[in-house]
């Protein structure tokens, strides 16, 4: 088998995996302000000023986990840490949304109740799972193809982590849908079995 069949190979396999943690990723994040609002009970400014904060936290600290990675870990295992953080983040993320009472009220301030720290940390668990996961991926696909190959290797990369990005959004809404908050809890489950899978 050629050097070039065998790249392309692994470049298939490396997509698949990270097919799986962008599906969970952008799974979350399309239910992402319903929960604040809908579980969490937030307003809509309190809603916003956190999908703020989370997106800002969610761009800048790959800089960091880049720079240790690059510093002090080898790639395989900067996956295994952004795999096992995102599964500690669905596992906290499902016991926060089984906290779920519809009858809290509306609140303009982040209240420190169990269900809001749950939430919150398995929010950094998922930034730091996708920014150790989604460098070492990009990074094998890199080294795994030579100089002639390369592009070739990111044109089969990306097409397969946009599938996993579409499924993800379906999943979300085929199991719970827009108004069923109760079912949220469930989604968190099934990512993490995909997950482990």
């Amino acid at each position: 088998m050629s050097k070039d069949r065998e790249s392309m190979k692994g470049t298939y396999f490396i997509s698949s995996i990270s097919t799986t943690s962008y599906l969970v990723e952008y799974g979350v994040l399309s239910i992402f302000t319903l929960f604040l609002l809908y579980v969490l009970d937030f307003s809509i400014p309190l809603t916003s000023r956190v999908y703020g904060y989370y997106y800002g936290f969610a761009y800048l600290i790959p800089i960091l986990i880049g720079y240790i990675s690059d510093k002090y870990l080898n790639k395989s295992t900067s996956l295994t840490i952004g795999f096992v953080s995102m599964i500690i983040s669905q596992v906290i993320l499902w016991f926060s949304a089984s906290l779920y009472d519809p009858n809290n009220p509306v609140r303009d301030t982040i209240v420190l109740n169990l269900q809001n720290i749950a939430y919150f940390i398995g929010l950094l668990f998922l930034a730091l799972g996708m920014s150790f996961s989604s460098l070492s991926i990009t990074h094998m696909i890199n080294s795994i193809n030579n100089e002639s190959s390369r592009l070739k290797g990111f044109s089969i990369y990306y097409p397969i982590l946009n599938f996993g990005i579409l499924v993800g959004v379906i999943i979300t809404s085929v199991v719970v849908g827009n108004e069923n908050y109760e079912l949220y809890e469930w989604i968190f489950f099934i990512f993490t079995i995909i997950l482990i899978i």
